[in-house]
């Protein structure tokens, strides 16, 4: 076992070891152009909700109890939001389910292009970061010790088929938590760095949290809802 795995096998079993790493620059700036993309896809797909031919579609509370919220979001707290030190999205990156799906190669539907688009570059990177730097990929991306095993062992073509199933999975992380998004969605309007501070570690220990949970559960995985 290589010593950066060694490391990852036996810190990731405490929540408070997210916190403490630091975040690799390189990763932080991948990670930040992850989350304007996706939220740009997200405000785009909430613009479409509006619609008529979408009306009848259900959001997750963070989305539609904050709606309002969201749409008035301007350029700079859109990319305040977009600098938080990990990925704002869940792709089932947390789940070996994911990963067994990965031969099913699903059929998309061309709506679903810009979230095959999204899924595409995040798997891509998720299996380099599982091969160089599997702390980082738990930071950055919330992928638990067992995922990112599966994950580098795979092939291209193994890699790519998992896509169609991580575009399904795509959400907003906390979708059905709209307390956190509230007031993450504050710091980030009201632009206060020792607000903005706080929320980044209070979003990292959520997220070590959750990682601790997908960890001692073996990466059980749970049914996700979409985006939008």
């Amino acid at each position: 076992m290589r010593q950066d795995e060694l490391n990852y096998s036996t810190t990731v079993q405490s929540p408070g070891w997210l916190i403490a790493e630091p975040m690799d620059q390189a990763i932080a700036q991948q990670v930040c152009d992850f989350n304007m993309r996706g939220l740009r896809l997200q405000l785009a797909g909430l613009e479409a909700a509006s619609c008529a031919r979408r009306r009848e579609l259900v959001l997750p509370r963070a989305l539609q109890d904050l709606l309002p919220v969201w749409r008035a979001m301007d350029a700079v707290a859109l990319r305040r939001l977009a600098s938080m030190p990990f990925l704002l999205f869940e792709l089932g990156l947390d789940s070996v389910p994911l990963f067994a799906r990965g031969g099913s190669r699903a059929v998309a539907l061309p709506e679903a292009a810009a979230q095959l688009e999204f899924a595409n570059l995040v798997i891509s990177y998720a299996w380099h970061l599982a091969r160089a730097n599997p702390l980082g990929a738990a930071v950055g991306l919330g992928m638990p010790t067992q995922c990112a095993a599966i994950l580098k062992e795979m092939n291209f073509g193994d890699l790519q088929s998992c896509v169609p199933s991580a575009a399904a999975c795509l959400r907003l992380r906390w979708c059905e938590r709209p307390a956190v998004w509230r007031t993450l969605l504050a710091a980030v309007n009201g632009g206060d760095r020792t607000v903005l501070e706080r929320e980044q570690l209070a979003g990292l220990r959520r997220l070590a949290g959750d990682l601790l949970t997908a960890t001692l559960s073996g990466g059980a995985g749970r049914v996700a809802e979409p985006l939008w």
